[in-house]
């Protein structure tokens, strides 16, 4: 009985079957944040004791069976089994006291943390072994008051030499607040030992890990470690923390900087790449254009790409010339900057240059083609109409169609209505969607309709209703009718 309750509850917290067969081995090696959840469905399942909370109470046998019963609804359970885990000592006695610690029964309160200090007074390490099951308790007040404060954080930053190396191996805890409790742990141990931590936290792949780890390193003694540490910063996988590394790296030394920051400029990522155009402009008072400009027209093959992109976002009319042979370039990506540029360089073509790109084969230089068509006031049913019918892409077709909600009310949807009729297959059905959003989205929008439009969208509702009933049809023709 107790195993079965034991393996429903193991089922319910991991969202996997367990087999009463494996359910011990599996709470023996169960991860601290599961303890919460287990320790919940057991207190609201258990129907183990119903025996008057007076009475006398069978003996349990085992940690695993003082485990579900330090879980009990019965607060005179809960606390004989705390009594009796003294003679088991281990994990699940430490999970068990640790959850109880944070118990409404003052009694039980109690006992949970004598039980606490003796098993950590014994081995002090065993404490890192439960580090998501300490950061989610030390949120809560009873818990927070009376043990965290007080017990749990002075015993943990004693580090004796067990201590010590339980810790370092909560660095390679799969849980990131974990691993940076455990770093900030080792902080307050011999400079080397901190040093170490600090360096080895930089090249976590959690950014909140990492920037601690680069935040440590600026407070080192030595420059020159503390150079090292944001030069493996600058080696990140994470864009963010390369772009801090190289922050800190410009607020440190700015002159042994410029070259990172200069490499930079041309990064695959938006977020480095802005880091390094700030720093250049703040920093050295140099204009960034000036560099992405000369590796366009020298044609340099590791900067160019990245170059027309960043560009972009700066270029001035005399870039008009400079965007032309991009506009046309295999790789979708730079031709939508090149559009970009275009926007901002404004040749005398730029109207022609957007129509061009609405038949593009790539949605991305489409949706960048129709949003720069709407920021100057060209996007009209006759235009998404010319551009449908002479593209084949179904992609682009579906990027025309998503775009029909940017008309008027009423425009967008007879347009739709034409859309849905002519066309097949995916492109059809993404037309269906589209009325959809339009039935749940616009017709409480006012807006004024033209006769000529009412009398197109009727003929086209009378024509599919005939042809492909649908709920659509009624709930269009009624806002129609109530327009």
């Amino acid at each position: 009985m107790t195993l079965h309750l034991l393996s429903c509850a193991l089922s319910s917290t991991l969202h996997t079957a367990v087999d009463a067969d494996a359910c011990t081995e599996v709470l023996n090696t169960l991860r601290g944040r599961h303890f919460p959840a287990l320790d919940q469905y057991l207190r609201l399942h258990q129907r183990l004791y119903q025996a008057d909370s007076r009475g006398p109470v069978a003996r349990a046998v085992g940690a695993t069976d003082l485990f579900i019963r330090a879980c009990s609804p019965d607060g005179f359970v809960r606390e004989k089994a705390l009594r009796d885990f003294v003679q088991y000592p281990g994990r699940l006695a430490l999970a068990a006291a640790l959850l109880r610690c944070d118990d409404w029964v003052p009694q039980v309160q109690a006992r949970a943390i004598d039980l606490v200090t003796s098993l950590i007074v014994a081995d002090d390490s065993s404490l890192f072994d439960f580090l998501e099951l300490l950061l989610a308790l030390q949120e809560r007040e009873r818990f927070s008051e009376a043990v965290w404060q007080p017990l749990i954080v002075p015993r943990m930053r004693q580090l004796s030499s067990t201590a010590v190396n339980a810790c370092w191996s909560a660095t390679t805890h799969a849980s990131a607040p974990a691993r940076l409790f455990a770093y900030q742990t080792l902080s307050g141990a011999e400079p080397e030992i901190a040093i170490r931590a600090a360096q080895q936290a930089i090249t976590d792949v959690a950014p909140s890990v990492a920037r601690w780890g680069l935040a440590q390193a600026m407070k080192f003694p030595s420059r020159t470690i503390t150079l090292t540490a944001l030069a493996q910063g600058l080696r990140h996988p994470i864009a963010v923390i390369r772009a801090h590394a190289l922050r800190l790296l410009a607020q440190l030394d700015a002159n042994g900087a410029r070259r990172a920051v200069e490499e930079a400029l041309f990064s695959d990522t938006y977020v480095l790449r802005n880091a390094a155009i700030h720093l250049l402009k703040t920093c050295y008072g140099d204009a960034p254009i000036n560099y992405y400009r000369d590796a366009i027209d020298t044609r340099d093959p590791m900067k160019e790409d990245n170059a027309l992109i960043a560009l972009a976002d700066m270029a001035t009319p005399e870039d008009a010339v400079r965007m032309r042979p991009w506009i046309n370039h295999r790789r979708r990506e730079l031709r939508a900057a090149a559009l970009r540029i275009a926007e901002r360089a404004k040749p005398d073509d730029f109207r022609q240059l957007v129509e061009q790109a609405l038949t593009d084969s790539a949605s991305k230089v489409v949706r960048e083609a129709l949003t720069l068509a709407e920021n100057n006031g060209w996007l009209s049913r006759q235009l998404l109409e010319e551009h449908f019918a002479i593209t084949t892409a179904p992609i682009t077709q579906r990027c025309l169609i998503s775009t029909a909600h940017r008309l008027d009310k009423w425009n967008g949807i007879a347009v739709l209505l034409q859309w849905y009729r002519t066309s097949v297959g995916e492109t059809r059905n993404h037309a269906a969607r589209e009325i959809s959003h339009w039935i749940h989205s616009e017709p409480n929008k006012f807006a004024p309709l033209r006769a000529g439009l009412r009398l197109e969208i009727t003929s086209a509702l009378d024509a599919l209703k005939q042809s492909d009933p649908s709920i659509y049809w009624d709930a269009i023709a009624f806002a129609v009718r109530s327009s």
